[in-house]
């Protein structure tokens, strides 16, 4: 009984570890565009901070409030 218990626990192990080599691939891409990833995201920061300093923030974002207001889920 302990055994089985101490094997279902170790699978999400084994597996993590077999996914590790293709993660830090994809982490790779990362790494290598940082500095383009890092400029978008900060002047999406920038742009969006000075929408709200304005006021226009609202006016940008309310097209999306009201598709989100109108959703229902389908169950």
């Amino acid at each position: 009984m302990l055994f089985s218990f101490s094997m279902g626990l170790g699978v999400p192990f084994v597996l993590i570890g077999l996914g590790l080599g293709e993660l830090m691939r994809r982490l790779g891409f990362l790494q290598r565009h940082y500095h383009a990833i890092a400029g978008v995201s900060g002047s999406v920061f920038l742009a969006i901070r000075l929408l709200l300093m304005t006021g226009a923030w609202v006016r940008v974002i309310s097209p999306v409030l009201r598709l989100v207001n109108s959703f229902e889920p389908p169950i």
